[in-house]
C-alpha cells in the first residue's frame, strides 16, 4: 500500500495501515534471504548463458544461441513467483470501465490485452514482480503520461487490487486462457 501512495500520491495514514502478523513477517524474512543468496548464482547463471549465447551465435549454432537466449530470458523474468505468473491471464477491471478486460503476462516481461487494445493503439507494456505480492505494469511506448500500474495480489495469488494506469482503482483475478 505504501508503494502505490508513493507512485500515485493516493491517500495513506497509518491508522490504515494494519501490522504484519508474526508469520508474515517472518516470511517475509526469509524471502529477503533466499533473494540474497540466490543473487550472485543469477547474475553467475545470467552471465553464462549470455557468454554461451554469443559463441553459439558465432559459431552458427542459432538453435542453441536461441535456446541459451530463451534461457536467459526466463532467468531475468524473477523468482518463482514471476515464474508462476508468466503466462497466465487476469481480469482487469478499473473503477471507471464498466466491462472487464483481460491482461495476460507474458514470459517475455510484456504484457498483452487480450482485445488487442493496447497494442492497436500502439502502447508496449511490460510487467514486473518487484517484491512481495507486488506487480508494476509499465507503458515503455505509446504515450508520455499515466505510465504505471500496480497490482497488490492476495496472499493466495488469486486477485488483486490496485491503481490502474490512469489512478483510478483497479481489481482483478486469474482467469481462464483469453
Amino acid at each position: 500500500m505504501l508503494a502505490t501512495s508513493l507512485l500515485f500520491a493516493a491517500p495513506w495514514s497509518p491508522a490504515s495501515a494494519q501490522p504484519p502478523s508474526a508469520v508474515q513477517t517472518e516470511l517475509e524474512r526469509l524471502e529477503r534471504e533466499k533473494e540474497a543468496a540466490l543473487r550472485p548464482v543469477i547474475q553467475a547463471s545470467q552471465q553464462r548463458l549470455a557468454q554461451m549465447q554469443a559463441e553459439f551465435t558465432k559459431a552458427g549454432r542459432l538453435d542453441e544461441a536461441v535456446a541459451a537466449r530463451d534461457a536467459l530470458e526466463q532467468l531475468k523474468t524473477g523468482n518463482g513467483e514471476a515464474n508462476r505468473l508468466a503466462g497466465t491471464t487476469w481480469s482487469r477491471k478499473p473503477d471507471n470501465i464498466p466491462n472487464k478486460g483481460y491482461v495476460k503476462l507474458l514470459a517475455s516481461g510484456l504484457a498483452k490485452s487480450a482485445d488487442g487494445g493496447w497494442e492497436s493503439a500502439g502502447l508496449v507494456t511490460r510487467w514486473e514482480h518487484v517484491g512481495g505480492r507486488v506487480v508494476l505494469l509499465t507503458i515503455e511506448k505509446g504515450r508520455s503520461d499515466h505510465l504505471c500500474e500496480v497490482w497488490l495480489f492476495d496472499p493466495q495469488w488469486k486477485s488483486y487490487k490496485g491503481f490502474a494506469f490512469d489512478g483510478v482503482r483497479v481489481e482483478g483475478s486469474e482467469a481462464k486462457e483469453k
